[in-house]
């Protein structure tokens, strides 16, 4: 096996292969890279058992083989050396040994066998639809954030994907929530896509896809009740899915209400991590009073310290609301609004709240707050 490529197209591709592959490997194959090597081009392959990411890159060939090596030897080696120059790849079956050289500098790592490396899937598929990277990664980078972490409830640690109908429109929903916070976004239901059992895609899965596809590209998005295949100009990631026992999670927003709190994305956000400063607790809790035109913000830390501010707003009740907030759980959701006016749907009986952005019908947030 032998072959030539550019260093810094090996650079960014053991990059992103180095993020799949299991750290803390069971077996030394697990936390390689299988290198496979045709008449023409190179496939690069790096799984966690969970999910799979492949690159097919054209190549200089000089002779076929496959080896597997670690996969983050390779990548460390590939940032050291110079990003313009050309590097070459070659077995030594004998030696079980992969040199790889560039300029002056000569790398020789050991090899383990390529039959040893695991295959997570078939290419056998229910279905599949075409949409653009676009559209995927704006649905994965808007919900991820609010996916479970540490929730032993496994089907809340992902993205559900869902195709349903909106005022008399089919309409694809990307949902994530943690039961104390949830963001929904929704797009136009892909090209042909007329049934689709609903998917949970989990978070680690949701991460990689939302940054190893380019944003001009369309993907093929393949798929049973088990596993999903994404496929677009030479990379192909596969992933098993969660188990889909989903909440209905359109019944979970809240109505529309009289009180309605507008407020500037920024403003907001700059004052939530104002008075957090007096805090070292991620799940500390924030005070809002809400007066007409007014909200002050409240945190008040055990053994540190208290911060108060006060912003301008437009709330549309007669009364002034005081809610509570765990305040990086509201923080995250303005984070990903980013700019505009938010405006808030709330309510008297300090039950859950719907957040959204001015001129942005695509996106809808929703907050739990805390119980006084």
């Amino acid at each position: 096996m032998k072959f030539s490529i550019m260093v810094e197209q090996l650079d960014r591709i053991a990059s992103q292969l180095n993020s799949i592959a299991t750290h803390q490997p069971l077996t030394p194959i697990d936390g390689s890279v299988l290198i496979e090597v045709g008449t023409s081009t190179v496939n690069f392959t790096s799984t966690d058992r969970q999910c799979e990411l492949r690159y097919t890159v054209p190549v200089l060939s000089q002779q076929e083989g496959k080896v597997a090596v670690p996969v983050r030897l390779l990548s460390q080696i590939a940032k050291v050396l110079r990003k313009e120059e050309p590097c070459e790849l070659a077995f030594d079956q004998e030696r079980s040994v992969l040199s790889v050289s560039s300029g002056l500098s000569l790398f020789d790592l050991q090899t383990l066998p390529a039959d040893d490396f695991p295959e997570l899937a078939n290419d056998e598929y229910d279905n599949e639809f075409v949409m653009d990277a676009d559209t995927l990664k704006d649905m994965l980078n808007r919900t991820k954030f609010a996916a479970a972490k540490d929730d032993q409830r496994q089907f809340l640690r992902g993205v559900h994907f869902n195709l349903v109908e909106k005022d008399n429109k089919k309409v694809f929903d990307g949902v994530a929530t943690d039961g104390f916070r949830m963001a929904i976004i929704s797009h136009k239901a892909p090209e042909g896509l007329n049934e689709f059992p609903g998917i949970i895609v989990a978070e680690k899965s949701a991460a990689i896809i939302s940054r190893i596809f380019n944003s001009d590209e369309n993907v093929t998005v393949s798929y049973t009740q088990e596993k999903i295949r994404l496929v677009s100009d030479g990379t192909r990631f596969t992933s098993l899915l969660l188990a889909n026992d989903y909440p209905e999670y359109n019944r979970l927003i809240p109505s529309d209400s009289d009180l309605n709190l507008s407020i500037d994305v920024k403003t907001l956000l700059f004052g939530l991590r104002e008075v957090l400063t007096v805090s070292s607790d991620v799940k500390e809790n924030v005070t809002l009073n809400i007066t007409k035109d007014k909200v002050a913000l409240k945190v008040s830390s055990v053994g540190q310290g208290q911060a108060k501010t006060e912003l301008s707003g437009t709330f549309t009740g007669e009364k002034e609301l005081t809610m509570r907030f765990v305040g990086t759980h509201l923080a995250g959701v303005l984070e990903i609004i980013d700019d505009g006016t938010a405006d808030f749907t709330l309510n008297e009986t300090n039950g859950a709240i719907k957040i959204t952005k001015q001129g942005d019908d695509t996106a809808v947030f929703v907050v739990m707050p805390q119980k006084n």
